[in-house]
């Protein structure tokens, strides 16, 4: 059965540009599984990206069941620890130390979430054109 509508709103303009393999994917999967899947009803994941200020924004939202207040705090204080260290949150934790072991610490992970209504990841990496 349909439980999901997926959009994707890259422009051309960042076809241009690096980005770390797997970067998107732990993200989007996340969505799929702990926002989409368990909620009753359709979902819809977007992904949607922007370049601005020589930054590169990549924002994946969803519709699932989001996270209360108390999830979204332990998950955020997860992301600041190296990965090795997280016993879940992994993928979040592992694209979020890669980012910034590549780019710095300005770059990286970031999330909101509302439970009942969805949850946002934004990703923030540098505009580093693939001819570099």
């Amino acid at each position: 059965r349909d439980i999901l509508d997926f959009d994707i709103r890259i422009p051309e303009e960042l076809y241009r540009y690096k980005i770390l393999k797997l970067t998107l994917q732990p993200i989007v999967e996340n969505s799929l599984y702990h926002g989409i899947k368990v909620k009753r009803g359709k979902g819809i994941i977007l992904v949607k990206g922007c370049l601005k200020d020589d930054k590169i924004y990549f924002d994946v939202e969803d519709t699932g069941v989001g996270m209360t207040e108390a999830e979204l705090v332990s998950l955020r204080s997860k992301l600041t620890r190296p990965c090795k260290e997280t016993d879940s949150g992994f993928g979040l934790a592992n694209v979020n130390e890669r980012i910034r072991m590549n780019y710095g610490s300005e770059y990286g992970v970031t999330i909101n979430s509302k439970q009942g209504e969805g949850t946002w990841v934004r990703i923030v990496i540098p505009a580093q054109s693939i001819e570099e």
